[in-house]
């Protein structure tokens, strides 16, 4: 977003005689890198360095003159240089006009563009401008990367919702339903995903929960332990460990899981099963109060300290 223009006074670089008007996108004399194509609303930024056809340790001077011919407001950062090249930030306001601006910089170059020695009458003067268009467009999204003057300082605080030290931990269990289908790794059986019938939603309170009960295939028993190992969303688990297989050998396939007695495909065919299925987990008792175990949770607040420079 744009903001309230700053000024600065006219410099009127293009009204300076110069030696050498240099318009090449790359010039030898300036070293002009991550200039956006356009300039947008809010502040904007590019580098500037010299190169060796500049008189060492000399001045360079920075004049952008918007589509009106008013001096657009640019600061060279003083802290901050990547590798030999200065930074400047240029700030487009909601006054600034839109439309191609010209950026003007001046140096006192050493040499000509064909490598001959610079006149001594324009030794030790500005002699070389380079001058570029470029578009302002005062009412665009700014989208310049943010850019640190510092290292970011991160304050951190812990803070403990309830108690750990005056709270227990207590059984709780329910009735459970749900659909279960194998897990494949290379074929082999490693679990089952499960779907949650009732109740409909997995809370992350399950999680090192188990499911157990008793089951009956077809008048063979059947073990049933299926430990919570993941939550994967609000309706499916993930469980492995222990799978679930008959005293003869034949461990389950895709199934219906719920306690009472029922039909379900099974084997190719339809099985006659009895279930007693119960879905148990850890509740916390905290001053004679049942409370979900994820209640005891630590939070943590973080702080950045840092000064914008390009936004």
């Amino acid at each position: 977003m744009a903001k309230t223009r700053k000024t600065l006074q006219p410099k009127n670089l293009a009204k300076y005689d110069v030696l050498i008007e240099d318009t090449s996108a790359s010039s030898v004399y300036f070293q002009v890198t991550n200039l956006p194509p356009t300039f947008t609303g809010g502040r904007n930024s590019f580098l500037l360095a010299g190169s060796s056809a500049l008189k060492p340790a000399s001045s360079i001077q920075i004049e952008i003159i918007d589509s009106n011919g008013i001096s657009i407001f640019q600061n060279p950062i003083q802290k901050y240089l990547e590798g030999n090249s200065r930074l400047v930030s240029v700030e487009i306001t909601e006054n600034t006009a839109p439309g191609f601006a010209t950026i003007i910089i001046l140096g006192q170059a050493t040499v000509l563009p064909n490598g001959q020695p610079v006149p001594p009458d324009w030794q030790n003067s500005y002699n070389i401008r380079w001058t570029k268009r470029i578009l302002v467009e005062p009412n665009l999204r700014n989208s310049s990367p943010l850019i640190l003057e510092n290292t970011p300082t991160v304050l951190s605080e812990e803070r403990r919702l309830y108690s750990v030290s005056t709270s227990s931990y207590v059984s709780a269990s329910t009735a459970f339903t749900a659909s279960l289908t194998p897990t494949l790794y290379s074929s082999f059986q490693i679990g089952y995903t499960l779907k949650a019938e009732s109740p409909t939603v997995f809370s992350e309170d399950y999680v090192g929960g188990y499911i157990t009960g008793s089951m009956i295939i077809d008048g063979v028993s059947a073990s049933l332990y299926l430990p919570i190992t993941d939550i994967l969303n609000t309706t499916t688990a993930f469980s492995t460990g222990q799978l679930i297989k008959t005293t003869d050998g034949r461990i389950v396939d895709k199934i219906y899981l719920r306690s009472g007695s029922y039909t379900t495909p099974l084997f190719g065919s339809s099985s006659a099963i009895k279930t007693t299925a119960q879905l148990v987990y850890n509740t916390s008792s905290i001053n004679g109060n049942h409370l979900p175990y994820s209640s005891l949770k630590y939070t943590v607040k973080f702080q950045l300290i840092f000064l914008i420079i390009s936004w």
